[in-house]
């Protein structure tokens, strides 16, 4: 594998992770987080057979509360600079690998 390059790179904020949510009483942890595998408070996740472990507040949060743009996968374009081209949300720059 060669070397990895650091570059700055746009995203929505909604996945400028890592995030914590409530989702009806429920409480999830490590969302968006590179290091992380999310978590969640609900018996459906503690007992999940998948790996890794998901429940259906994982999945909304997933589907309805963020949407996921990241400059490198697109596949909109930014245009306004700071102004994500998916949900017209705030956009943040961070630092990948390339």
């Amino acid at each position: 594998m060669g070397d990895m390059t650091m570059v700055m790179r746009a995203m929505c904020k909604s996945i400028a992770g890592p995030r914590s949510f409530d989702v009806r009483g429920y409480e999830q942890h490590g969302l968006f987080s590179e290091a992380h595998t999310p978590t969640c408070s609900c018996p459906a996740f503690t007992y999940s057979k998948t790996d890794p472990p998901v429940c259906k507040h994982i999945k909304k949060i997933e589907k309805d509360l963020v949407c996921g743009w990241h400059e490198n996968v697109g596949p909109e374009v930014m245009e306004t600079p700071a102004i994500c081209p998916r949900c017209g949300n705030e956009a943040v720059m961070a630092q990948v690998a390339v």
